[in-house]
C-alpha cells in the first residue's frame, strides 16, 4: 500500500496569493494592449511596412548557401554547413517569429542534402545528437489536463507523436496512457473516450467529494481527496499495471514522470533510465499529490521475482523519501531532460490555471501576427520583451513583500519558466472548467467537446512540427543506413600481411 504524510499550507495563504496576482495580471493585459495599439498605428504607414519587408530573411540565406555547398560538391564543406544548420530550430528558421520565410522549402532542401550526399556514420551521429530529440510535454492543472487528450489524439492523427513523452500531475496520467499503448490501441481508444469517461466520470472519477466538505475535510485532515481511489482506477487504468521499463518494450516510448521531494532538493525525474522498476501508477499518484489536494506518497517497485514493495531509501536515493507534485519545481522540466535525454525540442501543451491566464498575450500576438509576417515577427519579439518585464515585475513584488517566502513551494510554483519551443496554450478553456477544477466530468458529450477543444489548438502548432518531424525523420532513416552499411562490412583479418 502507498503510504501517504506531510503537512500543507492554510487556505488564507493561497486566497492572499490569487489577490496578489490579480493586479499583476491586469497590467500585462493592459500594458499588452497599449502596445499592441502603437504597434499597429505605427505599422499602418507604407513607408514602415516596406522598410522591413526589404529584409532578407535567414532562412533565404541558410537555403542559398547549402544549395552552393551541394553544388561545390566538397564533403567537407558541406558537412561543415550541415552542422551550422542543423540545430534544434534549424538555425533560427523553425523559430517561432521566422516560420513562412523559406522554412518548407530549407527542410526539402537538408533532407534532399542529406539522402543525396555520402555523409560517414560518425557524421551522422554527430548531426542527430546535434539536432536532438523531440519531448511532448504534459502540464498538471487538474480535470483541466483533459484538455491533453484533443492534443494527443491531434498528433496521433498526423503521425507526429514524439518518443519522447514527459508528464506533471494529470499530465502524467494522459501521458502514461500514451506510454504504454501502441498507436494501434490508441486510435481505437481515443477515438470514442468511453472507458475514459468511464474513469473520469461521476462513478469512479477521482474527486468524489461535494465542494461542502472541501473546508471540513482541509481543517480536520489537512487534505481532501484520498490516493486509493485513483490508485485503483485511474492510475492503474492508464498505467496498465507496467514499470516504466516495461512500458519502453512495449510500445518504445520513454515516459519521464516529474516528483519534488517533500524534504526539499532538485526535481526527480523518474523514467526507464532513472527508475526502471518503479510502477508508474504509484508514480502517477506521486506527481499528483498537490499540498491540500492529497498528501505526499512514497514510490512503488515491482522486483524479479513480481512481488511490489516501497522504494528502497538507502545510500541517499531520493526515491524513496515521500514525494509530491511535480509542479512544485519543475512543471517542464526542459533543461533537466536536455542534459538526461539530449531534448532539445520541447512541445508544452499548457493546461495550468495559473499559466494559461498570463498566456494570453502570447496568443494575441499570434492572432495579430497572422495577418502579417512583418505583424508576426514584431509582435512576438515585443510580447517575449513584456514578459520578461511582468517576470521582473513579479521578482520586484517578492523582494519588496517578500511573498511568497523565497523557497516556499508557492514561490516555487510561480518563478519557473512554463514555455517551450512549440506552445499549445489551450485559451480556449471555458470559465466552468476552473470552476470544477478538481471535479469530476458530468457527460460524455462534454468531455468530447474538450478534446475537440484541446485538438483545435494543436492545430495552430502544426506545420513547424511537421517540419521538424520530417528532418528528425530523415536524420532517423540515415543513421539506421549507415550503422547497417558499418555491421555489414567485412572485418580485417588479424595477423602479419604476407609480403609479396
Amino acid at each position: 500500500m502507498i503510504q501517504y504524510s506531510g503537512s500543507a499550507p492554510t487556505g488564507p495563504t493561497a486566497a492572499l496569493l490569487g489577490l496578489a496576482l490579480l493586479p499583476l495580471l491586469v497590467l500585462e493585459l493592459a500594458f499588452y494592449a497599449i502596445l499592441s495599439l502603437a504597434l499597429l498605428l505605427y505599422f499602418a504607414y507604407p513607408g514602415h511596412r516596406e522598410k522591413i519587408s526589404q529584409k532578407a530573411p535567414a532562412a533565404n540565406e541558410t537555403l542559398d548557401r547549402l544549395r552552393a555547398a551541394r553544388q561545390s560538391g566538397d564533403p567537407s564543406r558541406l558537412s561543415k554547413l550541415l552542422q551550422e544548420v542543423l540545430t534544434p530550430d534549424l538555425a533560427g528558421a523553425l523559430g517561432d517569429e521566422a516560420l513562412g520565410d523559406g522554412a518548407e522549402e530549407l527542410v526539402d532542401e537538408v533532407c534532399d542534402t542529406l539522402q543525396a550526399c555520402s555523409i560517414s556514420s560518425k557524421v551522422t551521429r554527430s548531426l542527430r545528437a546535434s539536432f536532438g530529440e523531440s519531448c511532448l510535454f504534459l502540464s498538471g492543472g487538474g480535470m483541466l489536463g483533459m484538455y491533453h487528450i484533443g492534443t494527443v489524439r491531434r498528433l496521433l492523427q498526423e503521425g507526429l507523436l514524439p518518443n519522447q513523452i514527459c508528464g506533471t500531475s494529470v499530465g502524467s496520467i494522459v501521458g502514461a496512457f500514451v506510454a504504454t499503448r501502441t498507436d494501434d490501441e490508441l486510435h481505437l481508444e481515443l477515438d470514442s473516450l468511453e472507458e475514459w469517461y468511464r474513469q473520469m466520470g461521476p462513478v469512479q472519477g477521482p474527486f468524489p467529494v461535494q465542494y461542502w466538505e472541501v473546508v471540513v475535510r482541509v481543517l480536520w485532515r489537512g487534505y481532501i481527496y484520498d490516493y486509493m481511489n485513483q490508485y485503483r482506477n485511474q492510475a492503474t487504468f492508464v498505467s496498465a499495471g507496467l514499470t516504466f521499463a516495461e512500458a519502453y518494450a512495449r510500445t518504445g516510448r520513454t515516459f519521464t514522470i516529474t516528483c519534488a521531494p517533500v524534504t526539499g532538493g532538485p526535481v526527480v525525474l523518474l523514467n526507464r533510465h532513472t527508475s526502471p522498476n518503479v510502477l508508474i501508477a504509484s508514480a502517477i499518484c506521486a506527481s499528483s499529490s498537490m499540498p491540500m489536494l492529497v498528501e505526499a506518497v512514497r514510490l512503488l517497485e515491482k522486483m524479479p521475482d513480481g512481488s511490489v514493495q516501497l522504494v528502497s531509501n538507502c545510500d541517499g536515493n531520493p526515491m524513496g523519501e515521500l514525494m509530491r507534485d511535480g509542479t512544485m519545481l519543475a512543471d517542464s522540466p526542459c533543461d533537466q531532460l536536455e542534459h538526461m535525454l539530449n531534448v532539445r525540442w520541447s512541445i508544452i501543451s499548457q493546461v495550468n490555471p495559473h499559466v494559461v491566464p498570463f498566456s494570453l498575450p502570447f496568443v494575441l500576438a499570434k492572432r495579430i501576427g497572422q495577418f502579417s509576417s512583418v505583424y508576426a515577427r514584431i509582435l512576438t519579439r515585443a510580447e517575449g520583451q513584456l514578459r520578461r518585464f511582468i517576470w521582473s515585475t513579479l521578482h520586484a513584488f517578492q523582494a519588496w513583500t517578500s511573498f511568497p517566502k523565497q523557497g516556499s513551494w508557492i514561490s516555487q510554483l510561480l518563478f519557473q519558466d512554463y514555455f517551450g519551443n512549440v506552445n499549445i496554450i489551450h485559451y480556449n478553456m471555458r470559465f466552468r472548467d476552473y470552476l470544477r477544477l478538481i471535479k469530476n466530468e458530468t457527460s460524455l458529450e462534454d468531455f468530447r467537446k474538450k478534446a475537440v477543444a484541446g485538438a483545435a489548438c494543436t492545430d495552430e502548432q502544426l506545420p513547424r512540427q511537421r517540419l521538424r518531424h520530417k528532418l528528425e525523420a530523415t536524420l532517423g532513416s540515415l543513421e539506421e543506413a549507415t550503422s547497417n552499411v558499418r555491421k555489414t562490412r567485412p572485418r580485417r583479418v588479424a595477423g602479419r600481411r604476407g609480403r609479396a
